[in-house]
């Protein structure tokens, strides 16, 4: 009975393997309109003194395109819990095995999606990894020591609260409570080595997948450490110091700031294999809200990235754009081919952090010169975006954006009255420790 089609058919809907969902994005063969599909595998799991399973059978589902109306096949695995995402919708599906004779004509004679790519090439997705082993931003104040770990294992100790607190909101918003908030964000309590008594700020982006871990929580502030210019102090570093020090202000910047300027003219070098000229984009990609930053860089930069990404996966740039998978970082970068300055810098109107010297978007042994400095916003217009030509980005200001604080204070619950920090406020919280009048 274990290997009985039918008995296996009435069961399968058990052996799903929720691990192998997979969504594709395609085009409709009539009028090119977006769409997206499913498909799942099954597997197999125990039965008595047995296994059952796995059961996958080969088949095609029948779509109809939500714009133009068009009928077409998709050839899938388990074509019975293939379903259509977005853009289309299953009209009924055909199974390879026992498929009538009318079936099969109907197959031979349709129309297929042939335009189609696995949505792990997506470029948007973000990686929150922050390196608390690596040569921290923040230092002790009073005794110049280095805080990582110190932050790090006031996280630990709270982490699991601080899921939770997070993932109880999550239950309650599925149930009709609220908007999502931009971020998650927990004050620490440290105490550095020395006994000096410091607050530490930790965030990452709030999401539905809560199965994330401490490490996706970066640092934004240490309130009591030294100020940023007096740690990264002008002198000759190594690319992957400055590399390391960027990507540990990104956070920081993407939380405190209204537009972050990545102003480089290489990304990477020419003598770059094309996977690691990938790999520095995507390192890049990764990291950046690409709503909030601008890029600038030159015009060769870009089609030298397109041409490593083909030649690494096989797989034609365009064919990403086509189908909506394509990087927003890099659709939306600006051009400059006159330009030799690196500026890496956040602003807002209550001040801007810059970080230039002579270091462009690549890792390495070798050394180069950087600075860190803190000036008003109509100094770096005046004198880092006039001079490149580069317009300053006006914030959006339409949308009222908040976040949590999550914290011993509020137990841990997103649905205390101190909990909600809009984003007003964030800078003053972060930076000085001031908790908002509405708390």
């Amino acid at each position: 009975m274990l290997n009985d089609k039918n008995f296996l058919r009435s069961i399968k809907y058990n052996l799903l393997d929720s691990d192998s969902l997979k969504h594709t994005n395609s085009t409709c063969p009539s009028c090119s309109s977006l769409l997206t599909y499913s498909q799942v595998l099954t597997h197999s799991l125990p039965l008595a003194a047995s296994h059952v399973g796995p059961f996958d059978e080969f088949g095609w589902s029948v779509g109809e395109c939500k714009d133009c109306r068009a009928e077409f096949l998709v050839d899938v695995i388990n074509p019975d819990f293939s379903e259509f995402i977005s853009g289309a919708r299953k009209t009924r599906f055909i199974l390879e095995d026992g498929a009538s004779e009318a079936d099969l004509q109907f197959v031979a004679r349709s129309v297929k999606l042939t335009n189609s790519l696995d949505k792990n090439f997506d470029m948007n997705k973000r990686s929150y990894a922050y390196d608390y082993e690596g040569q921290s931003l923040y230092e002790c104040g009073n005794c110049s020591v280095s805080l990582d770990q110190e932050v790090y294992g006031a996280l630990l100790s709270v982490f699991e609260r601080l899921r939770d607190g997070s993932y109880n909101y999550l239950e309650w918003s599925m149930k009709g409570g609220g908007h999502d908030p931009e971020y998650i964000i927990s004050r620490l309590p440290v105490v550095c080595g020395c006994g000096a008594s410091l607050v530490a700020y930790v965030g990452k982006p709030y999401s539905h997948d809560h199965n994330f871990a401490a490490s996706e929580f970066s640092i934004l502030n240490v309130v009591g450490s030294k100020k940023l210019p007096d740690t990264m102090r002008p002198g000759v570093y190594s690319k992957n110091q400055v590399m390391e020090w960027l990507y540990k202000l990104l956070p920081r910047w993407t939380v405190l700031f209204d537009t972050i300027y990545l102003m480089v003219p290489f990304v990477g070098h020419l003598y770059m294999k094309p996977e690691q000229i990938v790999g520095v984009w995507e390192a890049l990609i990764s990291r950046v809200d690409p709503k909030k930053v601008r890029l600038v860089t030159k015009k060769d930069q870009i089609n030298i990235f397109k041409k490593a990404y083909h030649e690494h996966y096989q797989v034609d740039y365009s064919q990403l754009e086509k189908l909506k998978l394509s990087s927003e970082l890099v659709n939306g970068t600006v051009t400059n081919s006159k330009f030799h300055a690196k500026v890496y810098a956040a602003s807002s109107s209550f001040g801007c952090e810059v970080y230039s010297g002579s270091a462009n978007l690549l890792i390495g042994p070798s050394k180069e010169v950087m600075h860190f400095s803190e000036i008003g916003l109509s100094d770096f217009e005046e004198c880092f975006l006039k001079p490149l030509g580069v317009s300053a980005v006006v914030p959006d200001q339409a949308q009222v954006k908040y976040s949590f604080l999550l914290d011993v204070e509020n137990n841990f619950s997103a649905l205390h009255p101190r909990s909600t920090i809009y984003s007003k406020n964030y800078y003053d919280l972060i930076m000085h420790d001031a908790l908002p009048s509405n708390i």
